[in-house]
């Protein structure tokens, strides 16, 4: 299985796996445009997809859904809840529920509920029969019914979303600030850390670090995080920091 992270920031975020004759996108946050400039990149094209995976409807993870919809067939996996609060004329939608595995070709993929503030937000655990990913790009928290998802990855991309002290100093609003902070918010680097250190298993062999704010992080507050107590504790892993405006290369996981 092979994963590329074409863009994931607190503006825009749309990941690629394929495996097999699979290719499948989760989350559409980019333009359609976007969409096929990346894709070339690695020598797809849209037609080459076999669908697109949603993991909410906040509006960086479907900023470009409309556009894809009306020029493609695409089938959409989404929530019951997140088609309706996005209002599209989804003629395509595939509804997902929790704990209820999608297989599309080559690929399986197990939606599960994680705590941030949309109507539905999932988690997913993708699966090849070989090799397996656990993905969360949006979570205010985790408990062991997340971090047990995560038994038997042989990848993890988790969200890595904000510095404690550059979302102190930003400029912000007091309520945003604590929206962010909630339960129901993002994780923050150092609880990025504390779920690594809680999920990194032997056959772990990449991590990549996601969503980071463009106002309250920075690829170097993370790389900081990496070096300090992560590289060291786990020196069999290699770490990907993900990009707002550029795609990652297609890694082999």
């Amino acid at each position: 299985m092979k994963f590329c992270i074409f863009s994931s920031g607190s503006k825009q975020n749309c990941f690629y796996l394929e495996s097999g004759k699979t290719a499948l996108l989760i989350d559409m946050g980019i333009s359609f445009r976007a969409l096929n400039v990346m894709l070339r990149a690695l020598g797809r094209e849209v037609s080459d997809l076999g669908g697109v995976f949603i993991s909410h409807e906040h509006s960086d993870h479907t900023r470009g859904l409309a556009t894809l919809t009306k020029r493609t067939a695409l089938p959409i996996y989404l929530h019951p809840a997140s088609k309706a609060r996005l209002g599209l004329p989804l003629t395509h939608a595939r509804l997902l529920y929790p704990h209820i595995p999608v297989t599309l070709g080559d690929i399986t993929i197990l939606p599960f509920p994680v705590s941030h503030d949309a109507v539905n937000t999932f988690g997913f655990r993708i699966t090849d029969g070989d090799r397996s990913l656990f993905l969360a790009s949006d979570l205010g928290c985790f408990d062991e019914a997340i971090t047990t998802r995560t038994i038997g990855s042989h990848a993890i991309a988790i969200e890595s979303n904000y510095d404690q002290l550059a979302l102190h100093t930003c400029g912000y609003p007091p309520s945003l600030k604590a929206r962010i902070r909630g339960r129901s918010g993002h994780l923050s680097n150092d609880d990025a850390v504390r779920f690594l250190q809680q999920t990194i298993q032997p056959h772990t062999l990449t991590v990549f670090l996601l969503h980071l704010s463009a106002n309250s992080n920075s690829p170097s507050h993370v790389q900081q995080q990496i070096d300090t107590h992560l590289a060291i504790q786990f020196p069999h892993v290699t770490f990907h920091i993900s990009h707002r405006d550029q795609a990652l290369p297609l890694i082999e996981i």
